[in-house]
């Protein structure tokens, strides 16, 4: 059973697809030559035993890439992260920073605009109106959320935003895969 951290098995990942880029690119370049041409690797077993390592070599580096990418995933899966008091798993966060975050992040900010354009609008030049009795009345205005509520979850997200990249860095320093 092999140990490393996050971080080690995303080095190794980086490394693994460069590899395996090269090898395909090795047996491509050597796939095909004139018979009555010398074998340049004749040196190396031929062409042919060439090719043959070399796929069962990409075969392995593939397979490696999968062991290390599902270790990462059930260590995801299973480590929790707490951000502003806020607890997910990091499979969790990691959707959540990638489906959700800029979208609630916009969200919340046009909630917090919106109200307080409106409540700048009406201290700049109320709104009158005349009512039933044509008595002139300012207008009261009436919110469905709370500015400091949606004030204060605009900056929550952009504390969780801002705090999670290092979070996760420090995680995958420290979470060991075994596989």
């Amino acid at each position: 059973m092999e140990k490393m951290t996050i971080t080690e098995a995303l080095s190794e990942i980086n490394l693994i697809k460069k590899k395996l880029e090269k090898k395909k690119q090795n047996v491509l370049v050597n796939l095909v030559r004139a018979k009555h041409i010398k074998d340049p690797l004749e040196s190396e077993g031929g062409s042919k035993v060439y090719a043959s390592r070399e796929v069962q070599s990409i075969t392995d580096l593939q397979k490696r890439l999968v062991d290390i990418k599902t270790a990462i995933a059930i260590a995801n899966i299973s480590t929790e992260l707490t951000i502003s008091g806020r607890t997910k798993t990091i499979f969790n966060w990691l959707i959540w920073k990638r489906d959700v975050s800029d979208d609630s992040l916009k969200f919340t900010r046009n909630i917090h605009s919106q109200i307080k354009n409106s409540m700048d609008q009406n201290t700049r030049g109320p709104t009158i109106y005349k009512d039933s009795t044509d008595k002139t009345q300012l207008v009261e205005f009436e919110y469905s959320l709370d500015y400091a509520s949606a004030l204060k979850e605009e900056q929550e997200i952009q504390d969780i935003i801002e705090k999670l990249d290092g979070q996760l860095s420090l995680k995958n320093a420290t979470v060991v895969l075994e596989f």
